[in-house]
This record gives C-alpha cells, sequence and structure tokens, in this order.
C-alpha cells in the first residue's frame, strides 16, 4: 500500500484524544490512530448505508409475517398452510400451529 502525506490540522483537544488512543495501544503512532478512526468512519458510513437501503426495501415491500408459520420435524420453518396441505410433521419450535389448525383439513 503506497501512502499519501495529508496535511491536516487538529485542535488541541483532538490532539489529546489521539495522543491518549496511541498510549492506550490503539496505534503506534497519531498517523496510525488516524488512519484507523478513517477506516472505522468509512466501515461505519458503509453500514449505514447498506442498513438504509435494506430498510428501504422492506419499506418498499414488506417481510411477511411470521405467525402463521411453523417449524417442521426436520428444522425448517414453513408457511402453515403449506404444512397443513402436505402433512408435514411439525417440530418442537417456538411457533405452534393456529389452534384448529388441525380442522382446517
Amino acid at each position: 500500500m503506497t501512502a499519501t502525506p495529508v496535511p491536516v490540522r487538529f485542535s488541541d483537544e483532538q490532539i489529546e484524544a489521539i495522543d491518549r488512543l496511541v498510549d492506550e495501544g490503539v496505534g503506534e503512532t497519531r498517523s496510525e490512530v488516524v488512519r484507523r478512526a478513517v477506516e472505522r468512519l468509512d466501515d461505519d458510513i458503509r453500514r449505514a448505508r447498506i442498513g438504509e437501503e435494506m430498510a428501504k426495501s422492506y419499506r418498499h415491500q414488506p417481510q411477511e409475517e411470521l405467525e402463521n408459520w411453523v417449524w417442521t420435524a426436520d428444522g425448517k420453518l414453513l408457511p402453515e398452510p403449506l404444512v397443513i396441505e402436505q402433512g408435514i410433521p411439525l417440530g418442537d419450535g417456538p411457533l405452534r400451529p393456529s389452534p384448529g389448525w388441525a380442522d382446517q383439513e
């Protein structure tokens, strides 16, 4: 990796924070602490953008409610109507069929 020098000015408080982070072992030098901070900020912003895109897609096409889903004996989570229709054995998961589901056959 090639490094390009970037002149930058910090306030006294920011220099104190950078030095404290060096003393705490976050980086061996001021430059390393600043580089790590930039990487962290970049990662945080990237993750926030991804999260917003995911939220936007769920607002556009909401995820199905799980109230009509059940665990099968082989550990799959399937829609209750499919389980009823195909007679798939149920498992012991937290989602159980709604009351009276057996009467719907």
